[in-house]
């Protein structure tokens, strides 16, 4: 029997954008009416649809680690803590308990149209956050130059991860899950596409 590897295949990564575009379409059945249950819907807690998102974060954090230690590159291990955070705060909902408690700090309700909840997520979000680029600036400082340059751009998609992120303080909410699943696969194509060509373009050299 022949192993799937994704060294020799892009079926692990065609089997995830399937799935990914899967979800999509049921949510657009689930809007028009030909299905009915709210599992499929990209908005409900605990949907399939936002449990497959876990599991891209997950692999996405797996696969990080496997590069910091393949490439003996703290840069990675960096990442995969930010990652591991982004995990934790969707499932948990880190942000949105920790604001809830921070709003009762806050003295005004509103300030530039913003919710003191939506206030106290962004203070909590922006403090995380501030602190994981914190240690990824520093160990990018010495990371090895084809590290550094996909280190800058796991930080611009990021940043447009937080931008969809925030979507529902815009109003937008179904429009900031479905960035934030788009972005997310993006960011898990890039890593992967990265894996096979250092991974496993040293696997091939060796053997």
């Amino acid at each position: 029997m022949r192993v799937l590897s994704p060294c020799r295949n892009n079926n692990l990564l065609f089997l995830l954008v399937i799935t990914d575009l899967s979800f999509f379409f049921l949510n657009i059945l689930l809007k028009a009416g030909f299905i009915t249950s709210a599992l499929f819907s990209i908005q409900t807690d605990l949907g399939l649809a936002e449990i497959f998102q876990y599991l891209k974060e997950y692999w996405i954090v797996c696969i990080l680690i496997v590069l910091g230690y393949r490439r003996s590159a703290l840069i990675y291990v960096a990442w995969a803590f930010l990652f591991t955070y982004l995990l934790l705060d969707d499932s948990l909902q880190i942000h949105e308990n920790l604001g809830m408690e921070l709003t009762r700090f806050l003295e005004s309700k509103t300030a530039f149209g913003l919710a003191s909840q939506d206030i106290g997520e962004l203070i909590v979000s922006a403090l995380f956050g501030g602190l994981f680029f914190i240690l990824i600036g520093v160990v990018f400082l010495k990371a090895k130059k084809a590290d550094r340059v996909v280190s800058k751009s796991l930080f611009y998609m990021v940043v447009i991860l937080a931008f969809f992120g925030a979507g529902r303080l815009l109003g937008l909410f179904a429009v900031g899950i479905f960035g934030r699943a788009i972005v997310l696969l993006i960011v898990y194509i890039a890593v992967f596409k990265f894996y096979k060509k250092i991974v496993c373009l040293t696997t091939t050299y060796q053997n």
